[in-house]
């Protein structure tokens, strides 16, 4: 993640303040309080939302700049990939904001996440709609289509809850994305 580390201050200036309510809402409908992990949390935008709502909120990230703003926060974070993560807490949701799409095994990071949810435990998911993986600025990027994470969906076990494609909350960006929420069955 040699991108967020030289870009930090950066990235937390281009998406603290993006307009998220409307992936907020969505969540909001299956899940509105207990304990929630933020996968790649960044700029800790949405642990500051959920924090507000009563969550019990955690946080996971590989960037050691944003864990450390997370810490100034008092938040309780950890500096590690969703595929590194250890742990013996399950938690109730799990917040997956355009972070998963970073990993060169999804699946794998799908079946992490259900091992680490609750029974009956919540994901909210958000990928770049495409086909295929690039590598832009040293990030790797994995796109899904709709088909594709449905598989990826059943074959971990999760149930769809809901699933919406929206526009990018960055203005300058022509990007959509596929936003879902899946409970553990």
């Amino acid at each position: 993640m040699n991108y967020y580390d030289k870009n930090a201050a950066e990235y937390i200036d281009k998406t603290i303040n993006c307009d998220m309510q409307s992936q907020y809402d969505l969540l909001s409908e299956f899940a509105n309080d207990g304990s929630l992990l933020d996968v790649g949390f960044g700029s800790a935008r949405d642990m500051l939302y959920f924090k507000s709502k009563g969550f019990d909120v955690y946080g996971i990230d590989p960037t050691k700049a944003f864990c450390d703003q997370a810490k100034r926060l008092e938040f309780k974070v950890e500096q590690s990939t969703i595929e590194e993560y250890r742990t013996n807490k399950k938690f109730d949701v799990i917040w997956a904001c355009a972070s998963l799409l970073h990993c060169k095994n999804i699946n794998k990071a799908f079946l992490k996440c259900y091992d680490l949810l609750n029974s009956k435990g919540v994901l909210y998911v958000s990928l770049k709609l495409g086909k295929g993986e690039e590598i832009i600025d040293g990030r790797f990027f994995h796109y899904v289509t709709q088909e594709e994470l449905n598989a990826i969906i059943k074959a971990c076990g999760f149930m769809t809850l809901k699933e919406t494609v929206t526009k990018d909350s960055l203005s300058n960006r022509d990007v959509s994305w596929i936003n879902a929420v899946l409970r553990k069955s």
